[in-house]
């Protein structure tokens, strides 16, 4: 038989007596409830970060195959330009074709040897301290991979 104890209160309706849990029995059933709940929630917690910390991870290795892509890129269009400076029209395109190779080499160094925040770092303080120049390569570089890839 149970141990608990019980405070009597009548019942409306019928007279009888109804058993009714103590203070003291309800007090430690809430304190209960509220452990369980906070150990569910700390589980909850712990498991969010590890899905979290999961998601970090892969994203951050699809940027950084993003960023290995895109330094190839950069180089084979290095080189396209190269082969093609000697056939465009006067010095100084010829010049501007090299040194857009060289640059384009020169990025794609970086972009392998750089580490993802530092890129992403150097990338926003380029663009917040010259932001119509860096409206203006963005476009030159589209047009240039568009003739490219024609």
């Amino acid at each position: 038989m149970s141990t608990e104890r019980y405070e009597s209160t009548s019942l409306p309706s019928t007279g009888q007596v109804a058993p009714q849990p103590k203070q003291s029995d309800m007090a430690s059933q809430a304190e209960n409830l509220k452990d369980r709940a906070q150990e569910q929630a700390a589980d909850t917690l712990e498991q969010a970060k590890a899905k979290g910390g999961e998601i970090q991870g892969n994203v951050q290795h699809a940027a950084e195959q993003g960023i290995d892509k895109a330094a190839t890129a950069a180089e084979g269009l290095a080189g396209t330009l190269r082969e093609k400076a000697d056939q465009l029209p006067g010095d100084r395109t010829t010049e501007l074709a090299y040194q857009a190779a060289g640059g384009l080499e020169r990025g794609a160094e970086y972009l392998r040897d750089a580490d993802l925040n530092n890129v992403r770092g150097d990338v926003e303080t380029m663009i917040r301290k010259y932001p119509v120049q860096s409206i203006a390569v963005g476009l030159a570089v589209g047009f240039l991979l568009a003739r490219v890839f024609r």
